[in-house]
């Protein structure tokens, strides 16, 4: 695959500074909105939750906004939000994990939720990989020019 390339070394330094500053900052928000339910899945705690108020959000992707009281392994927590809910409503009680005695956020399990954190890493590390590459590519070509 051939990309254009920038005729100038300031126009490749800005495609690459917008690229990599866009793929990192999106990368970084994924990673920062993924380290809760890494913890819940990876050292979380499990239970259920008695749902107590539950509604539909369209704004929601899960369709779903519930609450209730998370208990498990001799931790109670009130006020919980469930996460990742299916689009149907959830029955009493729900099985969750959580990431720790102070989490507010209750994440039904599975490995899904290693998802954001991983598309994150994934993002903070391919932009700079591949702009590496090009860099190296073409210096290389650079040099076989002039020689």
């Amino acid at each position: 695959m051939v990309f254009p390339r920038p005729r100038t070394f300031t126009g490749w330094l800005i495609s690459t500074i917008i690229v990599v500053g866009t793929t990192t900052a999106s990368g970084i928000a994924l990673i920062w909105t993924g380290i809760d339910p890494a913890r819940a899945y990876l050292s979380g705690t499990p239970g259920q939750v008695t749902v107590s108020d539950c509604r539909w959000d369209d704004g929601d992707p899960s369709g779903w906004d519930c609450r209730g009281i998370f208990n498990g392994q001799g931790v109670a927590i009130p006020g919980v939000r469930i996460r990742f809910l299916l689009n149907t409503e959830p029955v009493n009680p729900v099985d969750v994990v959580v990431s720790g005695p102070e989490a507010d956020t209750a994440w039904t399990p599975g490995v899904t939720l290693l998802m954001p954190l991983g598309a994150g890493v994934f993002m903070v590390g391919i932009a700079p990989a591949f702009t590496l590459y090009y860099w190296l590519r073409e210096r290389r070509e650079r040099a076989s020019r002039t020689a």
